[in-house]
């Protein structure tokens, strides 16, 4: 593979001997050499390829010290809600989901805050379970204190007017009924049925996670509390080749 040669960069090395840089030499996927633009276009064989960075930054790459890259590409993948003005927008989102999810499939949305709305009542599952009925549907608050889950999660999660308040939690009622609305603990009622997350399943989310890290620049994370299926979803990137980012956890 021939040399790739970054030049004319603002390059900061933290290194303390030599703090600043122009030119970068790559060998493939590993840094070989980083100097002035001179010395390092002087250096360079026939066939490299150069690329004039016109100025750009160039830093070494970044550090998350705390993650959790399974969840970070779920939540890519689930509805965003934060920017919903009120129920009714959150509930349309969803509904267009539905429309290219298919039949009976966990369809799952995190970030709605009523405090946004013009309405600031906690939601209940009615419109929800209305404009989606051939779903199973969960929606979390942004601080994920909360819940909304509509009718057909509701009938699976075997969630009844006589289903009590488990210890540290609410299970929302409105005339001894449960209205869809799960408060911290009782959240667990509806999560505890969602589909386990396969080994597949937990590579899809992981290479989605680390394209999104790879794009600012982050290129290590401490993925903190991962479970084993993560981890053997891990262990088989490793050996596909497809980590392309250093993970300690």
């Amino acid at each position: 593979m021939p040399q790739l040669i970054l030049h004319n960069a603002n390059i900061h090395t933290l290194d303390e001997s030599r703090p600043h840089a122009t030119a970068i030499t790559i060998d493939g996927d590993r840094i070989s050499a980083v100097g002035d633009d001179q010395i390092i276009l002087e250096a360079a064989p026939s066939d490299a390829t150069t690329m004039d960075m016109r100025g750009r930054t160039i830093v070494p790459g970044l550090a998350d010290a705390h993650c959790h890259m399974r969840n970070f590409g779920m939540m890519a993948e689930m509805v965003n809600l934060r920017h919903a003005h009120s129920y009714e927008e959150v509930v349309e989102l969803v509904r267009e989901r539905s429309q290219v999810t298919p039949v009976g499939q966990w369809i799952q949305g995190r970030g709605w805050n009523q405090e946004n709305w013009s309405d600031k009542s906690l939601p209940t599952h009615d419109l929800l379970s209305e404009a989606v009925p051939n779903h199973p549907a969960w929606l979390v608050r942004v601080d994920a204190h909360a819940g909304v889950a509509n009718a057909n999660a509701l009938r699976i999660s075997s969630i009844t007017g006589s289903t009590p308040n488990p210890a540290g939690g609410i299970v929302g009622k409105d005339k001894d009924q449960p209205n869809g609305l799960f408060l911290d603990k009782a959240m667990d009622l509806v999560r505890s049925h969602i589909p386990d997350i396969t080994v597949e399943k937990s590579k899809e989310l992981l290479l989605a996670a680390q394209e999104l890290c790879l794009a600012v620049g982050l290129t290590q994370v401490h993925d903190a509390g991962i479970d084993g299926t993560t981890l053997q979803a891990y262990r088989e990137m490793v050996t596909e080749g497809s980590l392309k980012i250093r993970v300690y956890a």
